[in-house]
Formats: C-alpha cells, sequence, structure tokens
C-alpha cells in the first residue's frame, strides 16, 4: 500500500524508562533519539521513498558497536552517543530487556559478534562491548565453512525476530575475506489497550500525488487517545497506548495543505517542540482511522553514511583486533513492521562486515551488475564494444527494408 502525506508513523515502539510517563519521560535523551532519527530520514535514499521505516534504537546500538571497535576515528553524526558515553542508551537497553514479557508484550533484543576464529581479539572491546550492549563473541570459519556460517546467522535471525525477517544473509553479500561480522537484532510486539474493529471500512486517502484513493482502513473508538497540536510543526500529534503503557504509537498528522516532507523538516529544525507536543497531548475520546501498514525496508546505511563514516571506511576499525588493520565493507539495515487491528510487531536488524586489510587474499570480482565491455588489439583496434545490462534481454534490432 502507498502511504502518501495523511500521516507518518515516526516513534513506534520506543520505552524511554522503566517506569513511563509522560510527566518524567527523560526528553533529552527522546530529543536525541529524534535528531538521530531525523539525520537517517533525511538522506535521499529514504526521503525519496514513498514509504520507509528503520529503527533508530537498533542502529543506535550496532553503530556504537563500531565506534567502539575504532580507536583513532570518533564518528560524530548529529544523535549518536559519543564514544565511550554509552550509559543512556546501555541503561535504555537494561530496562527494555527487563520488561516483563506476557502475552500483551513480547520484546526482544540480541547482540551477537562473530569473529574468525583464529582473531586475537583485544579484551578491552570485548569487555566493553559485553558491559554496554550484552553483547556476545563467537568464533566461527568464515574461509573454509562460510556457507555453514551464513545459515548460522540466518537461522537465528529468524529465530530472534519471531521470523519476521528471514535469510539476511545472501551468500553473494560476504566471502572468505570477512574477519568479522556484527549482527543487532530487535523484535517487538505489542497489543493495543482499545482494539480496532476486526472489520475495515473503505476511505479516501490523499497520496502524495493529491489523488484520493479509496483503501480499507483500520477503524477503531478509543477511550483514551491523546491528541495535541503542535503549531511550530504545522501538525498534529496523536498517541495510542498499547496494552503495556510503556510503549506508544506517535502519529503525526500534517496539518490541512500542508505537505509531509514540510512538517518532517520542521521536526528536524524543532526536536524539542516535537516531544513537548506527545508530553502535552491531551486525553480524549474519539475515532481513529488509519491504514493497516505491513512494509519492509531495506537499505545500505554505510552508503548513506559514506562522509560521515569515512574514517571507518579508510580502516578505522583498529581497536577490535591487536596488531592488525580492519576495513568496514558494510552496514545494512533490514526492517519488517505490521500494524493490524490487534496491535503492532515489527522486528530490526542491522548486520555489518569488516574485513581485514593484512589477509593478502586475492581479491573477488563479481560482474553481478550491469557493465560495458571491450574486445581490442594491442595497437589501439576496437573490434567490439558492448554493454550487458539484463540477462534476460536479447532482443534484435528490427530490420530497415529499403
Amino acid at each position: 500500500m502507498k502511504m502518501g502525506n495523511w500521516m507518518i508513523i515516526l516513534l513506534s515502539f520506543m520505552s524511554l524508562l522503566k517506569e513511563f510517563s509522560f510527566d518524567d519521560i527523560d526528553r533529552k535523551f527522546m530529543v536525541r533519539q529524534i535528531k538521530f532519527s531525523s539525520y537517517l530520514s533525511n538522506f535521499p535514499q529514504i526521503e525519496e521513498s514513498p514509504n520507509y521505516v528503520f529503527s533508530p534504537v537498533n542502529l543506535e546500538i550496532a553503530l556504537s558497536i563500531l565506534n567502539m571497535g575504532s580507536k583513532k576515528c570518533a564518528v560524530s553524526i548529529q544523535g549518536l552517543s559519543k564514544k565511550f558515553q554509552y550509559f543512556k542508551i546501555s541503561n535504555m537497553l537494561k530496562a527494555l530487556k527487563g520488561k516483563k514479557q506476557d502475552g500483551n508484550l513480547t520484546l526482544k533484543m540480541n547482540n551477537d559478534i562473530y569473529a574468525k576464529a583464529n582473531m586475537e581479539l583485544n579484551l578491552e572491546y570485548v569487555k566493553n562491548v559485553s558491559k554496554f550492549f550484552d553483547a556476545s563473541v563467537e568464533s566461527v570459519d568464515f574461509q573454509r565453512d562460510l556457507k555453514s556460517v551464513i545459515n548460522k546467522i540466518n537461522e537465528k535471525v529468524s529465530k530472534n525476530t519471531n521470523g519476521l525477517i528471514k535469510d539476511l544473509i545472501k551468500s553473494d553479500q560476504v566471502d572468505p575475506s570477512t574477519q568479522l561480522m556484527s549482527v543487532n537484532s530487535l523484535y517487538f510486539k505489542g497489543l493495543w489497550k482499545q482494539p480496532f474493529d476486526k472489520k475495515m471500512v473503505n476511505m479516501p486517502f490523499r497520496d502524495k500525488s493529491g489523488f484520493n484513493l479509496s483503501i480499507p482502513m483500520l477503524r477503531g473508538k478509543d477511550m483514551s487517545l491523546l491528541i495535541s497540536g503542535v503549531n511550530s510543526l504545522k501538525a498534529r500529534i496523536i498517541v495510542k497506548d498499547y496494552i503495556d503503557e510503556d510503549f506508544k504509537l506517535v502519529l503525526v498528522q500534517p496539518y490541512s495543505n500542508i505537505s509531509l516532507s514540510m512538517v518532517e523538516k520542521n521536526i528536524i529544525r524543532y526536536p524539542k517542540k516535537f516531544v513537548d507536543g506527545i508530553a502535552n497531548a491531551s486525553e480524549i475520546i474519539g475515532f481513529l482511522y488509519m491504514p493497516n501498514f505491513d512494509e519492509e525496508f531495506e537499505v545500505p546505511i554505510l552508503d548513506m553514511l559514506a562522509k560521515d563514516l569515512i574514517c571507518w571506511k579508510k580502516g578505522g576499525m583498529d581497536n577490535i583486533e591487536k596488531g592488525s588493520h580492519l576495513d568496514l565493507t558494510q552496514i545494512n539495515h533490514k526492517v519488517k513492521l505490521e500494524i493490524t487491528a490487534e496491535g503492532s510487531k515489527g522486528a530490526a536488524v542491522v548486520q555489518s562486515s569488516i574485513i581485514g586489510r593484512s589477509l593478502q587474499l586475492p581479491p573477488i570480482i563479481r560482474m553481478n551488475s550491469p557493465f560495458l565491455f571491450f574486445i581490442v588489439r594491442i595497437d589501439g583496434s576496437i573490434l567490439f564494444r558492448g554493454r550487458y545490462s539484463s540477462p534476460n534481454n536479447r532482443k534484435l534490432m528490427p530490420v530497415l527494408h529499403r
């Protein structure tokens, strides 16, 4: 389903304190999370997508674990915890993991590091990722048993995300030169305090182009909705409770004739106003209509953040293994989120790959994307020139008859 500028889901499952209430919300921490999520959403790969969903908490944990692996490079990204100042996010992680799990709430967070069997890991790095992020480190053999390692990681990700994310790693994404892989996963399932009606109703939805489409909508009377208008954002905020009231669905709807992109820019400019808008929302009884949401999104984070992570890309992962120079080659973020009449369930995974420059293994070259080709003679004659962009495109040029 193509969602347009009727509303956006900006924050769907974040708990900020063990005892969550809008009176004692850690506003500074939430503002920082908003800055981080806004920083990411402002990249063209995400900004130009009609629908997107990613997990700021999952990404911050993953990038922080990588940041710990760098001795010289202190990556500075808006909203990301500064190097070795991870107590806030560490406490948040402990609070999330300490939540009581029952039929109304399921929450799992796993941080796993897979290192080449003969790597001599820095004990300080292993100690810190375990202390701050409860990360486990496991030895595997990427070089001689790559297929089994990929299957093992994919099976664990599928288990940790209750089957929402399967086959995370494809065989052509990893090669025997891999020294270390970090895999960070999050799974959330929460039931609404006030469920929607089981039967959906058809309603008009104005898409990005301004056309009204008739689509099925969730509909439900809610006795505990919170709502506030925030003029500086040019939008109103609607808050819906899960049964576990530590968790909220926050919806942001632009005022009439205001574009969604303008609201997103205003959130970047006024993150405190956004947080205050949530905190100051007033309780109402009303009917809520919204599309059911079933979205899968995948984005190569390293490509998006290339300028900010240039030090990492040049070999800044020098705090992981003793006396070795490691290169970060991939950060991939995959998310699946479903919002239904009963509640929400979502999963997010960040997979990062690191190779060793000192391995001296022969390079692997895969011509698995469009390319040009030439057949030439050493005197400079070009016998053939061609382009190969599709295995199935074998059409012949039309014959011209005189």
